[in-house]
């Protein structure tokens, strides 16, 4: 049995209690577009149901040019119609890139991983990116969070040591939150 199954993404484990398509996932892809004007490739790590992919193809972008992956068997069966094709279900240190990306996002997708094997994701996420990184980071433990899979969590200046790309800027999401903007030097 995974983690990541049916209970982590609708109740029971983890932090949703019921993980459907919002407008906020178009919203989102509507700003990474507009904070990222150059970037016409969207790949998205840890994209659990492929809701910001379907933001993307819902503005305008080619669904060739949109792509997630995510650990999730579950989350990947149940992944929009619309960009089913482009999900795959596999862990980052088992991807290939076949392309690079212009803009990789990471959402709620980093602080699970181990501190340990950190520097590796990281440069994997890099390597699949021809321009830009968009990763939100955790970089405290909510009082609420109930999430046991948040293993990785710290101050930002110490996850900034993991990444190559240069830091175009970084705010709060959430008291808990960073939200980093990266690209390549």
């Amino acid at each position: 049995m995974s983690i990541y199954d049916e209970a982590y993404y609708n109740g029971g484990r983890g932090a949703y209690k019921r993980y459907v398509y919002k407008d906020s996932w178009k919203k989102r892809a509507k700003g990474n577009m507009d904070a990222f004007p150059d970037a016409k490739s969207f790949m998205d790590v840890g994209c659990a149901k492929g809701f910001i992919l379907r933001g993307y193809v819902e503005l305008g972008v080619p669904i060739e040019d949109v792509y997630g992956y995510d650990i999730s068997e579950y989350a990947i069966k149940e992944a929009e119609s619309v960009i089913k094709d482009q999900v795959e279900c596999c862990s980052v240190f088992d991807f290939k890139p076949t392309r690079q990306w212009d803009l990789v996002s990471a959402y709620d997708f980093l602080e699970h991983l181990p501190t340990e094997r950190m520097r590796e994701a990281v440069k994997i996420l890099e390597d699949s990116s021809a321009k830009y990184l968009h990763i939100m980071l955790m970089v405290e433990k909510a009082d609420w969070d109930t999430d046991e899979s948040h293993v990785s969590i710290m101050p930002l200046e110490e996850w900034l040591k993991f990444f190559s790309f240069e830091l175009i800027e970084s705010s709060r999401d959430f008291p808990h939150i960073e939200m980093a903007k990266f690209k390549r030097v």
